[in-house]
């Protein structure tokens, strides 16, 4: 009983390197490193006491747009990924044998266009990840443009007008009725 769980762990050693030599593998470790290391040094922005939310939303963004703009490395990352010693210098799905599909009576006979290793990891993988990443901090991006605009009465410059200030109020005050009494604009104007 013993032998056939050794076995079986050293089959599954095996597969999980075999998995970890994949191109596919290093080119995703690289571009997780990158995408990682500025989401945490974002991150660390974010939680600082005493940052001001006009700041989380110039560090959101900046966050965004360098997410985006990956898109355009896909090269990049995959050279990265090749000088890896050790790993395979081909995509898997290029190494894989091609099934052929039974075309049926009432199908045309037009072939469906198979893309090769390369532009199918680029198109199903990479694309939609970072898709993904820029939808997700779009979302919360916009969630902080929010509460931007509606506590843009705290973070008013001194050269700011006093019509400019009291508008900024009201904005506040209708969007917490309940909370804030309607003269928070007639406050503001007294303050600035």
């Amino acid at each position: 009983m013993t032998q056939k769980k050794g076995t079986r762990a050293l089959k599954g050693r095996s597969a999980l390197c075999a998995q970890l030599v994949t191109l596919e593998m290093a080119f995703m470790a690289k571009f997780w490193d990158t995408i990682l290391s500025r989401f945490q040094a974002t991150s660390a922005i974010l939680q600082q006491s005493n940052i001001a939310i006009v700041t989380a939303v110039r560090a959101l963004e900046s966050l965004h747009d360098f997410v985006a703009a990956q898109r355009d490395f896909f090269d990049s990352f995959e050279r990265a990924a090749l000088s890896v010693p050790g790993v395979s210098q081909t995509y898997r799905h290029d190494s894989h044998r091609r099934r052929r599909r039974k075309i049926f009576a009432d199908e045309s006979g037009e072939q469906d266009v198979e893309l090769d290793g390369r532009r199918k990891f680029q198109v199903e993988t990479f694309n939609v990840a970072i898709d993904t990443l820029t939808q997700s901090l779009g979302h919360r991006l916009e969630a902080y443009r929010h509460l931007c605009s509606l506590f843009s009465v705290l973070f008013c410059e001194k050269s700011e007008s006093n019509a400019s200030v009291i508008e900024k109020a009201k904005v506040l005050a209708s969007a917490y009725p309940s909370d804030l009494d309607d003269s928070l604009g007639d406050s503001a104007q007294i303050i600035y």
